[in-house]
């Protein structure tokens, strides 16, 4: 469509270029005609007079001037025609560049569409990085909770470590309170031996003497017809008994004769 309306202008541009040459054709003509009438003039003589040469004058610059509108107004259809070329040549320019103008707006469109395919592709990269970081959050919530859950097993195990330190701390003031008991059994065993030692010694060094010298002088008061000689015997051994109290002493192991060594305390039954 484009290609056959620059052509029609074409031709109707040819036509007024061919309008506008018959115009300066017939102006041409009109020009000769005046000067032929002028020649004719000239010829005929001054007997014509000069009426007729006016008239014939007023003729020609009437037919001259005819043929100047004539080619005015040619010139005027054919400016007509020029500017309309030009509009018909700018609007053929037009359509010819409106399919390149509709390739850019298609061209336009692609990019447009590729636009917004790549942000659509952005938004699904979007999303599918938001997918991921639910899914980072959701297997952080997991860790968390798993660390809770140890946290509570270090805890349970932490009570059950205080349990066991609570139950050996009571086995412990238990022991040490047996181990006290049995300390203080020991030393009251101790001190029943050490009182039965004491006792052993005192009869030992103490009631045997006495024992002698009390037995000795009951018999000496009861029996009066003791012989003299034992009746010194009896007061000699009195007397040694005496001396023997007078050194006595009790808690030096070296003083300990060889029968105090054999004594052995033991506990009361």
């Amino acid at each position: 469509m484009p290609d056959d309306r620059s052509q029609d202008l074409t031709e109707t541009l040819e036509r007024l270029n061919l309008a506008i040459a018959d115009a300066q054709a017939a102006e041409q003509r009109a020009l000769a005609r005046i000067a032929s009438a002028d020649a004719r003039t000239l010829a005929s003589g001054e007997r014509d007079g000069h009426a007729d040469t006016r008239s014939g004058d007023a003729d020609s610059r009437t037919v001259a001037s005819d043929a100047r509108h004539g080619i005015a107004d040619v010139r005027s259809v054919a400016a007509a025609a020029r500017a309309g070329t030009a509009h018909a040549r700018h609007d053929a320019a037009d359509e010819r560049n409106g399919p390149s103008d509709e390739r850019d707006g298609i061209a336009d469109v692609r990019d447009g569409s590729s636009d917004r395919r790549d942000d659509v592709a952005d938004a699904r990269d979007d999303i599918a990085d938001t997918r991921d970081g639910r899914s980072d959050l959701r297997d952080d919530a997991a860790d968390a909770r798993d660390d809770l859950a140890d946290a509570r097993d270090g805890a349970s195990d932490v009570r059950d470590d205080l349990a066991d330190v609570r139950d050996r701390a009571s086995s412990a003031r238990m022991e040490a309170a047996d181990r006290q008991s049995q300390t203080a059994m020991d030393d009251s065993d101790e001190y029943q031996r050490a009182l039965h030692h004491y006792q052993q010694l005192m009869r030992h060094r103490i009631a045997n003497p006495l024992h002698v010298i009390v037995g000795m002088a009951e018999t000496l008061l009861r029996e009066d017809d003791l012989a003299p000689g034992t009746q010194r015997l009896m007061l000699q051994a009195i007397a040694d008994q005496g001396h023997l109290l007078e050194r006595l002493t009790l808690f030096e192991p070296e003083q300990q004769d060889t029968v105090e060594r054999d004594l052995h305390a033991k506990p009361f039954e």
